[in-house]
């Protein structure tokens, strides 16, 4: 069974607005265990932070401002350098990937060269029937149908004397192909047992099992590899699980733009959009004068994984054989209504056709 982490609530952060509450734990280091006798709080559920209610602004920064401030309705949201990544564990077959790097394609371990154990399965073609006047006929009157100044009368009427068929293969080749993909990814930790490197070395990226839906059906799914997880505080809020508001800057209130902060338009007429008071609650914090992080969604716990994204995908080509298409467009050829005279699936497709093999080897 996984032996968690020591996690504590939202209420006993690293650092809780500058003042730290026990022994303070640097960013990015995982959570200590908890001390002897005393159980682990990470099977309980994390608090979230509230904001509080009401229209006295409950920020006490120092970068509050002293006057209100414009309504800036396109301040922009608060940021946060990224996360030093020597403060991630590394991981034997994982490379250096850093918190910042995109999905990085992980390619797959060396064939191991033994002989192909497939068969080589008859290839029993389906024998078509014979197009005969009647269904010449119709296939007429079915195009004459679409178009818009067409009769059909001369169709109906007409005296069809040689039947002349030019058969049309149109061969389709289609991989089912898979590709893994790991990065770095973090989501608040909101409490529960932490999959750590304390659990053993994490599984290498082919050697965890996934199994399409069905095949030939494009699927990406996403996984969390075992034992990579780790507990940081958040680096945007500071572990208390709030910024101040980028609208008011922390005051709560916002200068009346309708009025310019005067309280009143148009000579004497209060202001109705402040009840004259030149100031309103700023929307977006309800006066608080903070808002909850954004990337830690006010738990002020951060979960660092690596994640695998394991997508199966079908690469389709095809082919039209030599026949009709030396008489008719192959964008034509290839919305025409086709049967299937022939279908093969195995893990390699053996071909007696020599044009059929080449054909197969360069798609």
């Amino acid at each position: 069974m996984a032996q968690p982490y020591y996690a504590p609530t939202s209420g006993q952060p690293y650092y809780n607005a500058g003042q730290s509450q026990g022994q303070p734990v640097a960013l990015g280091q995982p959570y200590p265990a908890p001390p002897p006798g005393q159980p682990s709080m990470a099977d309980k559920p994390i608090p979230q932070w509230q904001p509080s209610v009401g229209d006295q602004t409950a920020y006490t920064g120092t970068d509050r401002p002293a006057e209100y401030v414009d309504e800036n309705a396109s301040a922009a949201a608060p940021t946060a350098p990224p996360l030093d990544p020597s403060m991630l564990p590394k991981f034997h077959g994982y490379g250096t990937m850093e918190p910042t790097d995109n999905s990085t394609p992980v390619p797959p371990p060396p064939p191991s060269y033994d002989t192909c154990t497939d068969q080589d399965q008859p290839m029993d073609f389906m024998k078509l029937a014979d197009l005969g006047e009647e269904n010449a006929r119709q296939a007429l009157l079915d195009y004459v149908s679409q178009q818009s100044c067409y009769g059909s009368s001369a169709v109906k009427n007409m005296n069809i004397t040689s039947i002349q068929p030019i058969s049309c293969a149109q061969y389709i080749l289609e991989t089912f192909a898979e590709e893994r993909k790991t990065k770095w990814t973090v989501v608040p930790y909101r409490g529960g047992v932490v999959d750590g490197s304390h659990n053993g070395q994490p599984p290498g990226v082919w050697d965890i099992p996934c199994i399409p839906k069905a095949m030939f059906k494009d699927e990406v799914t996403l996984y969390e590899i075992p034992h990579t997880a780790t507990l940081t505080g958040c680096n945007m809020c500071g572990n208390c699980g709030f910024n101040r508001c980028n609208k008011c800057c922390g005051g709560g209130q916002v200068r009346c733009s309708a009025c310019q902060g005067r309280g009143c338009r148009m000579g004497d007429d209060r202001c109705i959009h402040c009840h004259g008071m030149g100031h309103k609650r700023c929307y977006q914090c309800s006066g608080d004068g903070r808002t909850r992080c954004l990337l830690c969604q006010g738990f002020c716990s951060l979960k660092y994984f690596i994640e695998l994204s394991v997508e199966f995908k079908t690469h389709r080509d095809d082919h039209i054989v030599e026949g009709a298409a030396s008489h008719v467009s192959t964008d034509i050829l290839r919305k025409a209504r086709m049967e299937v005279i022939f279908s093969q699936e195995a893990s390699r497709v053996l071909f007696h056709d020599c044009v059929q093999r080449d054909r197969s080897a360069e798609m």
